[in-house]
């Protein structure tokens, strides 16, 4: 038996009169656009763009390193889609679902590469 799956991560937004901000996202796929296409960012070249789906607010990635897990909801479906360059998703994160929340609540925990550094600092 085949399932869905999909990966999330830590994607990044550049919003007017904001700044950066970073959100936990689900990655639905990738996709490659001519250059001079109207969703192009360059022009240029050929791009790489990921196709997103944004939790609900923002995350900072110094929270997730701070806090190894932590708790974030996704927007309701298709509310949130996003075409972003594949350069903005800028961490991995690995998320599990929220077993006792809602249907969009999930978890997301420190990426298993950045571990060794989060226990590290905890010996002393």
């Amino acid at each position: 038996m085949t399932s869905e799956w999909y990966d999330f991560g830590m994607v990044e937004f550049d919003i007017e009169g904001k700044g950066v901000s970073t959100y936990p996202s689900l990655l639905l796929g990738f996709i490659e656009l001519p250059k001079n296409h109207p969703l192009s960012y360059h022009g240029s070249s050929n791009e790489n763009y990921a196709i997103v789906k944004c939790a609900t607010a923002e995350l900072e990635w110094a929270t997730v390193e701070a806090d190894f897990i932590t708790k974030f909801t996704l927007c309701d479906e298709d509310e949130s889609l996003c075409i972003v360059p594949a350069s903005a998703v800028v961490h991995p994160l690995l998320v599990f679902d929220d077993l006792g929340g809602g249907e969009n609540d999930y978890y997301c925990s420190l990426p298993r590469s950045n571990w060794d550094r989060y226990f590290g600092d905890k010996i002393e």
